[in-house]
């Protein structure tokens, strides 16, 4: 959202909510990637400049990619935004390897 910081921006503030017991949780994580009929932008590469080249190298999908710079960057879980049964199987791989 324009204005907003990006999450790397955010770290000392996540920090210090983490340092008094606040479970950091994002909402609607990829909701944006995700095609204009889920209310997204369907734009795959919309995050991509923000990852370093060892996250946009690695194997996962956008999707992904997303969850895993979110748990890398100081959330604590992601509201997985999913339609299907794959979308579930993506969002526990991502977890697991982020």
């Amino acid at each position: 959202m324009k204005g907003t910081p990006p999450l790397v921006e955010l770290q000392l503030l996540l920090k210090r909510a983490r340092d008094v017991g606040i479970g950091l949780i994002g909402m609607k994580t990829v909701r944006y990637l995700s095609s204009l009929a889920s209310l997204g932008r369907g734009d795959a590469t919309a995050f991509d400049k923000l990852y370093d080249q060892k996250l946009l190298t690695s194997p996962l999908n956008p999707f992904q990619r997303a969850y895993a710079f979110a748990l890398d960057h100081g959330l604590d879980v992601v509201n997985a935004d999913m339609q299907n049964f794959k979308h579930l199987e993506e969002n526990i791989v991502a977890a697991a390897t982020s």
